[in-house]
This record gives structure tokens, sequence and C-alpha cells, in this order.
């Protein structure tokens, strides 16, 4: 707190109860007030700086930001539909009305209705990202290319590895540097992902500083620092993916 630094759900600044609600106990929970949460309403992506989640680089938490729909599964079919409807009396039996909500129905596409968007509050920690898949690149070795389109701001993938100190990754990234290839992502002064040994085919994501067609974006996820790629244009079928490494590249060895 003194560094500015929001708190979590794990602080132990707020306090949780059980409460019981007809034949279902529900937690009611007094959130701190040093934590971040979002008030938004569907429908939303919560994708502007008007959302307090998005605004300081956080995925909004489904324990916390329950308005713009974060706490939904996947499943449940409410994305951009305003969507949720009380249950009648017939379907709550004795809880009543009052007190359950439902996701609206998913349109069927038989019935001529159109789905809903996807709702994308909290992709990054659902998965909910572009399919890929690995070949060679024209520019350096294996690559990695979008087997299906997206479009700009989709969720591509996560850089994901071993968490090391910077010591340790500096000291590394000298034998790396040796044979030719790095895989190390630095996410904060103290911490580096190294996906050498320990990673996804996020990490034969070439480097391009002209043409890039994926961003990475710093996410605080539960507490954590996240590396997330979002798509910085349209992505075709096919097409290869480059993020701009941030620094100079001597020439490659193919």
């Amino acid at each position: 707190m003194r560094a500015g630094v929001s708190c979590e759900k794990y602080c132990g600044c707020s306090n949780t109860r059980w409460a019981s609600v007809g034949a279902f106990p529900v937690a009611v929970t007094s959130m701190c007030p040093n934590r971040v949460w979002c008030t938004c309403e569907l429908p939303s992506r919560c994708a502007t700086n008007a959302c307090p989640c998005f605004k300081v680089d956080r995925e909004c938490d489904p324990d916390a930001c329950t308005s713009c729909g974060a706490h939904y599964h996947p499943s449940a079919g409410v994305d951009n539909a305003g969507a949720a409807r009380r249950l009648d009396a017939s379907v709550a039996g004795d809880v009543g009305k009052e007190q359950l909500w439902r996701p609206a129905q998913r349109p069927s596409p038989a019935a001529g209705g159109l789905l809903p968007r996807r709702h994308d509050v909290d992709v990054v920690q659902r998965g909910l990202r572009v399919r890929l898949v690995l070949g060679r690149s024209a520019a350096h070795g294996l690559g990695v290319f979008v087997s299906q389109a997206a479009s700009r701001g989709d969720f591509v993938g996560e850089y994901v590895g071993e968490l090391v100190t910077t010591a340790t990754g500096h000291r590394r990234g000298v034998v790396y540097d040796a044979q030719h290839l790095s895989y190390l992502y630095a996410v904060s002064e103290a911490v580096i992902i190294d996906a050498t040994h320990i990673g996804s085919r996020t990490k034969f994501i070439n480097h391009s500083s002209l043409a890039p067609n994926v961003e990475p974006r710093l996410l605080s996820i539960g507490g954590d620092i996240r590396v997330a790629f979002f798509a910085a244009r349209p992505l075709a079928v096919g097409e290869e993916l480059f993020f701009d490494y941030g620094y100079e590249l001597p020439p490659w060895k193919p």
C-alpha cells in the first residue's frame, strides 16, 4: 500500500462471511478499499480507460468485477447481451424469484439468432486465445502462425516460462547469446521469464520493428504480472506473427 500497489483478494484486509439465502449459502465479502474492481455494465469489453481495471493494466477479477460479466463461465453465453434474467417461481422453487438470476439463453443458429460476441474481460485467465501453429519462418528459424482469423485486439497467446531473478536471467543470457538464441522476457526489474526449457509456442514469435502484427501487454492478474499478446490489426489465416522485441538485433543466422 505504501508503494501504491493495489491489494489483492488474499491481502487479508477484507472480511468474508457466509449468509444463507434460501437453500444456498452465499459469500458476502466486504472488499478492501485499496483493492481495484470495476463497476462496468454489460454489454462491456472493459477495453477503455473508463474501466479502472483496464486503466491500470489489470485483468478483471471474476470474484470482484461482477457487473461487467467477468464472473460468468464461458459456457453461460453471457456476452454483450445484457444478459441475466430473473428466474420465475416455477424454476426458482423454494428459493424465490427475487433471489436467483440466470444468464440469458444463447440464441440458436438454427432459429436464425446471432451468437453473442465473446465477452473478453478476462481472456488470459480463461485461455480464450487464437489457435496457433508452428512452421518454418521466412525471417528466422521456426515461426508462429495463426490457424484462424483474428480481429484487432483479440487475445493471441501468453508468454510463459520459468520465472527467474534478473541476475540469473543475465547469466543465462550470456550463454544463450553465444548459442544465437534467447527466450528471455523481462517482466519487471526483479523477474525474467525464461522460456528456453519450459514454455509454449509463443516463444517462437519472431522480431519485427517495422511491421509487428501483435503487441505484448503486461497485465496484473491475481497479483502476478503476466505477458499477453494481442492482435495489433486483423490477422488472416496462415499469417506469421511478429512483435517488436524493443532492441536492435545482430544479423540472425538461419
